[in-house]
């Protein structure tokens, strides 16, 4: 029988603010199922406050990661960019790896601010890579500039592509470059054969499982009517899984087993 009280989610925001009227039940929920470690995504210096709260709640649950999410960062005055990255330096002995990390293109962005993105996702790149930490990568219709920053840098740290929704080629190019390729329910909602082939090829040393709580719930059918409305909580791994074993041929205890597994190697819990 698999050993379900290691079951860890890759990435969530369980100190997200909407979460707060819900976050005790959700806690009470994982400890049930067998979801015993939270890794965090970080987003701006408020949010990683709000996270050094939310694990003086509930211990070792909550594994921090801190970071400027790449919207934020392209947006942020230089000022307080600046005084952000001195205060993720001094707060890097509480955390376990930076993230989320990375670039994101969606939308009419100009020039100048994905020039600040890419300049924020090298700094926090070298801070990671000082530290010794894995990176939490988020990106978003840039996924060539974002391998050509890591191949620049040229990253060693490993870490997670989270909310992956890409092919399996692409996939390839982040695993050569010592990243385990993050799943979330964005396969539950029929997104292309591309992506269905690619989880079902990745190697499963390089595959986990995300909620990406409280945002990109499981589709309705697949999710419990309740008074959260459109959010979710971290058992949304457990649907995840479900649809990966499918198309793996295998079942969502072995899914999230070796998923855990994957997790505790990279982030060294």
């Amino acid at each position: 029988m698999p050993n379900v009280s290691r079951w860890i989610d890759a990435h969530c925001h369980l100190a997200d603010s909407r979460l707060d009227q819900y976050r005790a039940a959700l806690v009470e929920q994982c400890r049930t199922i067998g979801i015993t470690r939270l890794i965090q995504g970080g987003v701006d210096p408020d949010d990683w406050d709000r996270q050094l709260n939310v694990r003086a709640d509930f211990g070792d649950l909550i594994v921090p990661v801190f970071g400027a999410y790449p919207i934020w960062a392209g947006t942020a005055e230089d000022a307080v960019f600046s005084a952000a990255m001195l205060k993720l330096e001094q707060l890097l002995p509480h955390a376990r790896a930076l993230g989320e990390v990375g670039l994101d293109f969606r939308g009419p962005h100009d020039s100048g601010i994905r020039e600040r993105q890419s300049r924020a996702f090298e700094k926090q790149l070298a801070i990671a890579a000082g530290a010794g930490f894995p990176i939490i990568l988020h990106v978003v219709h840039a996924h060539p500039e974002a391998l050509r920053i890591l191949r620049k840098a040229k990253f060693k740290e490993g870490g997670i592509l989270h909310g992956y929704t890409g092919h399996l080629e692409q996939a390839k190019e982040y695993i050569d470059l010592g990243f385990a390729v993050s799943a979330g329910c964005g396969i539950l909602r029929g997104t292309g054969h591309a992506l269905r082939s690619a989880m079902t090829a990745i190697p499963s040393d390089f595959l986990v499982i995300e909620s990406d709580a409280p945002d990109q719930p499981p589709p309705l059918h697949l999710r419990k009517a309740g008074a959260m409305g459109d959010l979710h909580g971290p058992a949304s791994i457990l649907v995840v899984a479900s649809e990966i074993a499918e198309l793996r041929s295998s079942t969502p205890e072995e899914v999230l087993d070796r998923s855990s597994a994957n997790l505790r190697r990279i982030f060294r819990l």
